[in-house]
């Protein structure tokens, strides 16, 4: 081994080997844990979410509509059909929205959907809702999977150390090394430029500091991931009123990270009147800021006049505690036409030709900061549109202070019409306790008149409980407005009023909620939405209140139930109890889990809990004088037992009705009794003093 140096005492026969660190045995440290797996406690769900609205306005018929969504899911996956129907005066409609089926399966961090969704876009193409078959991958089914590059830290310690490691200040891990170089891997780094110390202290205090300064982006995918989306199906064709599907069409997105600072997508398109390819390379550069280029290619004859185009686009970013910019460019031909439009003789006019935008942002005097933004583009028939807009902001007393100034670019100015014209809006937020919010704005703009408003909030809770908000303007339309909100165990509720200047007042009433049947229970609740539904059972023990995340979601009813709505699918989600709630006379083993459901489905969370007779007893081996602390209370014939503590006191649990035995023991004495009968309305009697007297 070189640099290995020994000497030996041969009077003491000891031999003394000085080795360099180097020389030892690697340590390696990996810091990612393991992605949670769903639980095998999910069960089939049958729901049908709801949102119905009502509103009146002063003069007119009062309008009507309502949002339906049936939902049945399971470990097979989930299916989902949507509707709509509105009355209106005049006008009754009846829409159908989105049917599919989809089956995630996180083992593979995929998912498979089969009906109406949408199509990936890459770094050039444009999203497209169509009805066919998508299969991608998916990688939020495995919470805490990181997909940007991570990074190995080095190092080496002669002592046995305790290594620190500090993402920008802040210690996200602390791990004991053995002598010899060591090794820290997958440490994730923040996105945008960040700072990374590795801290190394010895058992002697000597300390050693080591600044690794770095830059990530969620652009790029760590080296050999892939992520990839292959679609194929019919275009939908969706006006709002009616739905149709046009064009059939195939699509395969393929994303890949080749090392640690370059990514490489590539994405190709195919219909029968139409054909694109192209290609998006993300790279750091310098490591200090992210860029990316962007080349595709279009042929076909989707508007009957034939004709092939492209498209290019550039872009540079950086982000950075002490400021951030983007410059982002695009710019395409005027025959290529972008997936999904329809044939229309107006629609290579409204193509967009050029897209430029721009962001700046900084903090000259923290905690104040300044941002500078400007985007403008230009359509296939010419016309040219933009704006810039300015904003400072900053904290203002216990309040946060927002000033921004917009104005338009190109010929999106003002109008004839006096629309658009510079702006200057000035706000002013204030949280005044107890979850109470007043704000405030001022809004000046050309070719109008200055609008003030100003108002006060309390949000809902996520359980049960009220909120509300109340506003009012110098607008002559909307004088003053006013909301409840009321969450209750098995609806929301919301009232809305509205009035203008002349004293004519609008209203509305909306009610949201799902219906469903899980494990053979049949529920109505708050809304389900686009999570999944938790049934908690605590068996016949009503009214105790359970929190999901420490926030009371829910309380048991008269059968120790409750359903707790809106759980994010494959995230660990706590589910908690309050013990406060719980008899004294209820044994429970747990009063938290966690739980990770599968995505719009079910699962049932029963917590176990036992009934039993519990009562405090007090022993004197003799008047006033109490049986030692430490003495052994055995119930007969149950064979449990319990210590004696301060005073002669002893607490028992699982007592019989009557004629329920104790021994105790206590150095080389002993007794035995008969305790007397418990009184059934008295939960948890006091026993005593009883005496025990050594035979």
């Amino acid at each position: 081994v070189q640099g290995l140096r020994f000497d030996l005492d041969r009077a003491s026969m000891i031999l003394r080997v000085d080795a360099p660190a180097g020389a030892f045995t690697e340590s390696e440290i990996n810091t990612r844990r393991d992605p949670r797996r769903p639980e095998p406690l999910n069960q089939t769900a049958v729901m049908l979410n709801y949102d119905f609205a009502w509103w009146n306005r002063p003069g007119r018929a009062s309008s009507r509509g309502i949002f339906m969504e049936a939902v049945a899911g399971g470990r097979w996956g989930h299916v989902v059909h949507g509707y709509v129907v509105s009355d209106s005066p005049g006008q009754r409609s009846a829409q159908r929205l989105d049917t599919f089926w989809r089956l995630d399966r996180p083992e593979r961090m995929d998912s498979i959907t089969l009906g109406d969704t949408i199509t990936s876009t890459g770094g050039w193409s444009r999203p497209v809702r169509f009805a066919g078959l998508r299969w991608g991958r998916n990688f939020h089914l495995q919470h805490g999977f990181v997909t940007q590059p991570m990074l190995t830290l080095s190092g080496e310690t002669a002592l046995p150390s305790t290594v620190d490691v500090l993402v920008n200040n802040a210690r996200r891990w602390s791990v004991p090394v053995e002598p010899g170089p060591f090794s820290i891997r997958d440490v994730v780094p923040l996105s945008g430029a960040g700072r990374i110390n590795l801290v190394v202290r010895d058992i002697l205090g000597r300390e050693s500091v080591t600044t690794v300064d770095t830059y990530s982006s969620t652009r790029l995918l760590k080296p050999g991931l892939i992520d990839y989306s292959f679609e194929v199906g019919a275009i939908r064709e969706w006006s709002g009123t009616q739905t149709r599907y046009g064009d059939g069409f195939a699509a395969l997105s393929w994303r890949a990270g080749l090392d640690r600072d370059l990514t490489l997508e590539a994405r190709g398109e195919l219909q029968a009147d139409r054909q694109a390819a192209g290609v998006d390379l993300a790279a750091v550069v310098a490591g200090a800021l992210t860029s990316r280029a962007a080349l595709a290619a279009s042929r076909g004859n989707v508007q009957g006049t034939g004709g092939q185009g492209a498209f290019a686009a550039l872009g540079v970013e950086r982000q950075a505690t002490a400021g951030s910019f983007s410059v982002q460019w695009q710019r395409a031909s005027a025959g290529f036409a972008p997936m999904g439009e329809v044939a229309s003789a107006t629609a290579p006019a409204q193509r967009l030709r050029q897209q430029v935008f721009g962001s700046v942002s900084f903090r000259p005097a923290p905690p104040w900061g300044v941002s500078l933004a400007a985007a403008y583009q230009v359509r296939g028939n010419g016309e040219r549109s933009g704006v810039a807009t300015l904003t400072l902001f900053g904290p203002a007393g216990p309040g946060f202070l927002l000033l921004s100034l917009t104005r338009p670019l190109g010929n999106g100015g003002v109008t004839s019409g006096g629309e658009g014209g510079n702006q200057v809006l000035l706000s002013l937020s204030v949280p005044l306790g107890n979850k109470v919010y007043a704000s405030g704005s001022a809004d000046f703009r050309a070719h109008h008149a200055t609008r003030v408003r100003a108002g006060a909030s309390h949000p809902a809770p996520e359980g049960p409980g009220f909120g509300w908000q109340v506003e009012a303007s110098d607008d002559p339309q909307h004088a003053a407005r006013g909301t409840l909100h009321m969450n209750a165990e098995r609806i929301k509720t919301s009232v809305d009023l509205a009035t203008d200047s002349r004293s004519e007042v609008s209203a509305r009433l909306g009610l949201r909620g799902t219906l469903g049947w899980l494990n053979g229970t049949v529920f109505a609740a708050r809304p389900v939405g686009a999570g999944s539904v938790v049934l908690v059972e605590v068996p016949d023990v009503p009214g105790v209140i359970v929190r999901r995340s420490n926030q009371p979601v829910a309380t048991t009813n008269a059968a120790g139930r409750a359903v707790i709505t809106g759980v994010t699918p494959w995230f660990p989600t706590r589910i908690e109890l309050d013990p406060v709630d719980l008899p004294l006379d209820l044994e429970i083993r747990e009063v938290s889990r966690e739980v990770l459901p599968y995505a719009r489905s079910g699962m049932v969370l029963r917590f176990d809990v036992r009934r039993t007779r519990q009562a405090l007893l007090v022993l004197h081996r003799a008047p006033g004088v109490a049986v030692p602390e430490g003495a052994e209370v055995i119930l007969r014939p149950q064979d449990i037992a319990t210590q004696v503590g301060l005073r002669g006191e002893a607490w028992l649990t699982d007592l019989q009705e009557r004629d329920q035995r104790v021994e105790v023991r206590w150095s080389t004495s002993r007794c035995e009794l008969t305790l007397p009968p418990l009184d059934p309305q008295d939960l948890v009697p006091t026993l005593g003093p009883l005496a025990c007297n050594s035979p």
